[in-house]
């Protein structure tokens, strides 16, 4: 099985889509049984639809910005299941009310409780693709619950671990974990290799991105999985245990 994410910064118009779609098509292709892929939001979506929120209610509820904020990856979700179905691939897609992942209530930046890995693996078996939104999940009455911008990937390191697969790779605009943001520091370095901890403490003094990864705890007695971060430039951090 793969796991695979792809960032809001693939899918810039429905070209993206169809990139991706493509990409999902050539794995299956070389040989690859069972694909399961996270998507974010279309680029500028998620502030689009909360700026829309507080055009109307500048002290909207936390709730509700999570309930509009998720959208965005609902209809990613969307788009990119019409993509790979145009292909003639047996895909489904779930959002966070299908996800088996459940969190607190915090609102905004909710914490994953518990997770269930029988409606991925149900989907899996009549489908060859199974996309799933990210940042989502739902809280234990059953309410959508956001997980925090870049969230995404915290999504698909949580699918990676609940269905007990060692490997993760995230598709996004930035080649890995740098010494700074190289959207801002163009001579910032790859970091080829960096520990679990080493992340979780960086993100504890306001790294990005990563962060997310970094705030998901495994159960007791298994091992967080390792994620490849690939960029155009192909390049990636390798996360060591």
């Amino acid at each position: 099985m793969t796991i695979l994410k792809f960032g809001g910064s693939n899918f810039l118009g429905p070209e993206g889509y169809h990139r991706v779609a493509r990409h999902i098509e050539q794995r299956l292709a070389a040989g690859e049984n069972k694909i399961v892929v996270v998507v974010s939001a279309m680029k500028g979506e998620t502030d689009s639809l909360k700026a829309q929120i507080l055009d109307l209610n500048k002290q909207a509820s936390p709730s509700n910005l999570d309930a509009a904020l998720a959208i965005g990856e609902m209809k990613s979700v969307c788009r990119l299941e019409a993509a790979v179905s145009r292909l003639g691939i047996s895909v489904t897609s779930l959002n966070g009310y299908g996800l088996g992942i459940r969190t607190n209530s915090d609102f905004g930046r909710a914490t994953v409780e518990s997770v269930d890995p029988r409606p991925i693996r149900s989907a899996l078996q009549e489908h060859d693709v199974v996309i799933a939104a990210g940042a989502q999940a739902i809280n234990q009455s059953g309410r959508v619950t956001f997980l925090g911008r870049n969230a995404s990937d915290l999504t698909a390191v949580v699918i990676a671990s609940m269905l007990e697969e060692h490997a993760c790779e995230i598709y996004s605009d930035v080649p890995g974990v740098a010494t700074g943001d190289p959207n801002i520091i163009p001579e910032a370095l790859l970091i080829p290799e960096i520990g679990y901890r080493t992340i979780a403490r960086m993100s504890r003094y306001g790294g990005q991105r990563y962060c997310t990864m970094a705030r998901w705890s495994s159960p007791k007695g298994t091992r967080s999985p390792s994620c490849a971060n690939h960029s155009p430039m192909m390049a990636w951090s390798r996360g060591r245990l």
